[in-house]
């Protein structure tokens, strides 16, 4: 659904990085790097969506760093549709809610549908100990570190959308 009004892959990839969680922060090549995008179609989102109130820049040592605007008056109702277009309340009701101990939790995106994402979780124990799950249409992974990176290397969208030190 939000594909269909939001043209712009790496803008919807920017709402999604921001709005599941608002704690989330990061800057211009932390994002191309998880995106696989041009830095340049990176920094036009980022100035489009800060120009409209939707995300904040502040300078963090020599990085400007980008976060949510939540107290855009719009910010409730954006979260919310972002979080229904990535299934994140299934999400939330098959994996969140069983106490889970995760480090990180990363979206894939599929290369052929790119409204279609598949849950990488970050793990602290060994990935294979992890059940993975694949139910209605959710798909939940659960990978180490160096397998993100590999991902990223390849130009392949998996950004991180929560951090343990954010909660849940």
């Amino acid at each position: 659904m939000l594909d269909h009004l939001i043209t712009s892959k790496t803008r919807i990839r920017l709402l999604i990085k921001f709005f599941v969680y608002e704690e989330m922060e990061a800057y211009l090549r932390e994002l191309t790097k998880e995106f696989g995008d041009a830095t340049n179609a990176v920094r036009v989102e980022l100035t489009r969506l800060t120009e409209a109130g939707l995300l904040i820049r502040s300078e963090v040592k020599n990085r400007k760093m980008y976060r949510a605007n939540t107290k855009h008056p719009h910010f409730a109702d954006i979260q919310y549709i972002v979080r229904r277009y990535i299934k994140w309340y299934n999400f939330q009701q098959t994996y969140l809610d069983k106490g889970s101990t995760l480090e990180a939790i990363y979206l894939l995106e599929d290369a052929a549908r790119t409204s279609q994402y598949e849950y990488i979780l970050l793990h602290p124990e060994d990935a294979s100990k992890v059940a993975s799950y694949n139910a209605d249409a959710l798909r939940i992974r659960v990978l180490e570190n160096k397998d993100i990176e590999k991902l990223q290397g390849k130009n392949i969208p998996c950004f991180c959308i929560w951090r343990k030190q954010f909660g849940t």
